[in-house]
């Protein structure tokens, strides 16, 4: 199935049956896109985290306003458990890549980061994404 994915949605939807299938123990919610310019798809309530996930479809690609909310956003929670980070799904090299952005990823050649790891597109990968938060 996953690297059967086609668009976004789908990547959604696996996230959300990964955390589920996870055994951890997690509110996932769907943001709406009226909510604000670049606030993130998906928040993630865990036992002592909230996540706050911007979901790409084969693209690392932010929006200005997505890529400054996230740099607010991590910025502000500095040193906590919390987060603020994109999530990029690549089903053909079935992967998925996390890029997390902070003041240091404003550069004089625009929005870039050094911060991001690369996980396989399957259950044993997204465990593995859980267990670096």
């Amino acid at each position: 199935m996953d690297s059967e994915m086609k668009n976004e949605q789908q990547f959604n939807t696996w996230l959300r049956r990964m955390f589920r299938e996870s055994g951890t123990k997690a509110i996932i919610q769907r943001i709406e896109n009226t909510t604000s310019n670049g606030v993130p798809d998906i928040l993630a309530i865990l036992p002592n985290q909230i996540l706050l996930i911007e979901s790409k479809f084969q693209t690392r690609k932010l929006r200005p306003e997505q890529a400054s909310f996230q740099i607010k956003t991590n910025e502000t929670i500095r040193g906590s458990v919390n987060k603020c980070f994109t999530l990029s799904a690549y089903p053909k090299t079935k992967r998925f890549v996390v890029l997390e952005f902070d003041s240091l990823s404003i550069t004089e050649e625009g929005i870039v980061t050094e911060n991001q790891w690369s996980f396989s597109l399957d259950k044993e990968g997204f465990n593995q994404f859980l267990n670096t938060l």
